[in-house]
């Protein structure tokens, strides 16, 4: 099971998101993450802090009305991820809803 909040907690410029994985009913990670949209580069961007230590980069690479996909880059990247590449995207499902 997932948990997720999403706020403008620091200023309207800023979505930031709180996550909690558990599995098993045993508390398995924590992420907290921001993000943006950078003026001068016109994408979106996405940093991700998780407990187990690292740092996720997203970048945007591409976008419609309904969904932007980004390219990630792990800082540092975990022994077992080395040499992967990954993406991750978001879905509009509804106005209010991602």
């Amino acid at each position: 099971m997932t948990t997720a909040t999403f706020t403008l907690e620091l200023n309207d410029r800023f979505i930031m998101s709180r996550h909690e994985s558990y599995r098993d009913e045993k508390f398995e990670n924590a992420e907290i993450g921001l993000m943006y949209y950078d003026v001068r580069n016109k994408k979106f961007l996405r940093k991700i802090g998780f407990s187990y230590g690292f740092v996720s980069n997203e970048v945007e690479y591409h976008r419609t009305s309904d969904e932007i996909r980004f390219d990630i880059i792990l800082e540092p990247v975990p022994q077992a991820f080395d040499g992967m590449r990954w993406r991750s995207y978001l879905v509009k499902v509804s106005d209010d809803e991602i």
